[in-house]
């Protein structure tokens, strides 16, 4: 068969994107996956979980380009099991953001990551949902003793709460990324890093140019790689805020939005109009 996806990179989100239930993927996005890759193409993830997260609950759904964890800090080659690099917060930095945190708002549950090593400074019950959900290790700290590399930091509370940490932040004016990936979570990365910083770093090592990406996705985080790639789609469940940032609005995820997404793609490319 003709490989019409050669050369291009698609980079979907996982969560209310590929993901349609929980961590269900449709029959119809694993073929059109599948059929993508068979014909050329390149696919991936990128998503606010760390590695070992993601790698469980996306089972045998292809990827053959590094996945981009931790909202674009760090890179995990799913087949050797490996991280391949990542973007740490200067620990200086990110040790006097916490502590401020820490003694500011004491309802406010604090994860602080180290790839696939989570340290639970301070839980709440929405906190305790989370870490449910979570594969990594859990390990107890202390505002003494905080971990020297740290890939990403989560705050987890109600959203009104959230939203008081939030503007603490900004009005401290403290050099770092923050994002809100859920209502109740929001998370920290190095300056400069996010899910379309990610986007154009895996797009630079497997030697493939902007004009030949695409991305998918559905929330705040997703907003920076959808306007970095060629072609950026939100799905229909997405927050109107996305869907504006976005070039095609697609299907909902519970109807296959990465596989439509791989129909528009097509589209483009016999059209002249991608590739």
């Amino acid at each position: 068969m003709e490989p019409i996806f050669r050369g291009l990179l698609l980079v979907s989100d996982f969560d209310g994107t590929l993901a349609a239930h929980g961590s269900y993927i449709s029959e119809k996005n694993d073929a059109a996956i599948r059929r993508f890759i068979e014909l050329g193409g390149r696919f991936t993830i990128s998503t606010g979980r760390a590695p070992g997260s993601i790698c469980e609950r996306i089972g045998q759904i292809p990827v053959n380009a590094p996945l981009l964890c931790s909202n674009g800090s760090t890179f995990f080659e799913r087949d050797r099991g490996k991280v391949l690099w990542c973007h740490p917060i200067e620990t200086g930095l990110i040790h006097r953001i916490v502590r401020e945190v820490y003694e500011q708002f004491p309802g406010t549950a604090i994860e602080i990551f180290e790839n696939d090593t989570l340290y639970l400074l301070r839980r709440n019950s929405y906190s305790d949902r989370h870490t449910e959900m979570e594969t990594a290790v859990i390990v107890p700290c202390t505002p003494e003793r905080l971990p020297q590399v740290i890939t990403k930091v989560i705050f987890v509370d109600e959203n009104a709460a959230l939203q008081k940490v939030r503007a603490h932040l900004v009005r401290q004016g403290h050099e770092i990324e923050h994002v809100f990936t859920y209502v109740s979570y929001l998370e920290l990365m190095k300056r400069g890093v996010d899910k379309g910083s990610g986007l154009r770093e895996i797009a630079e090592y497997l030697g493939i140019e902007r004009e030949k990406t695409a991305a998918v996705g559905d929330y705040y985080n997703d907003i920076p790689m959808l306007r970095q790639a060629a072609l950026g789609a939100a799905v229909a469940n997405a927050l109107p805020e996305v869907r504006e940032a976005a070039d095609v609005v697609v299907c909902s995820n519970a109807e296959g939005a990465v596989a439509e997404v791989i129909a528009e793609l097509e589209r483009r490319v016999r059209s002249g109009l991608l590739g």
